[in-house]
């Protein structure tokens, strides 16, 4: 064997083995270290409403939020200018006047490259002459997750 065929069988075999090592890391089988303090979920506003509901007298607010995270979300808790409405806490911050749909919501995470966001819709509903709230008022919505992550939203009365 000659030094430039031996030579060349150096440089093939080096460049085989970086093409080994990144087609591991590109197909996943080898993992890079996370970080333990890493929350893998990520929510982002899709769409907010807000709907003055006379008939009923009441306003319907419905927040869309979408996971581009890399693990699904669970959102189990919703505070209104900082409190809870649930009913069943005592004394009651609302009373039986504001109601939250679908708690809890598990929003779907982005698992794979091809795969769409998740979204879900959690609906509020507030009664006229709850507190302070009126036409204008500014509300602070925050959605907190199981994973312990706060997603403040602004809504305005309309």
């Amino acid at each position: 064997m000659t030094g430039k065929q031996s030579s060349s069988l150096i440089v093939l075999l080096a460049v085989s083995i970086a093409v080994a090592f990144s087609m591991g890391y590109w197909s996943g089988m080898l993992s890079v270290q996370k970080d333990e303090n890493e929350v893998p979920e990520n929510l982002w506003l899709l769409s907010n409403q807000a709907i003055r509901d006379d008939a009923n007298n009441q306003w319907n607010i419905s927040v869309t939020l979408e996971n581009l995270g890399r693990a699904n979300s669970t959102v189990v808790l919703v505070l209104i200018n900082g409190k809870d409405p649930n009913p069943k806490i005592v004394p009651p911050a609302f009373g039986k006047n504001v109601t939250v749909f679908s708690l809890p919501l598990v929003i779907k995470g982005v698992f794979h490259y091809a795969d769409r966001p998740g979204n879900g819709t959690i609906i509020i509903t507030i009664k006229y002459g709850t507190l302070d709230f009126s036409a204008g008022t500014k509300l602070e919505i925050r959605f907190h997750t199981s994973a312990g992550c706060d997603y403040p939203v602004s809504v305005i009365l309309p």
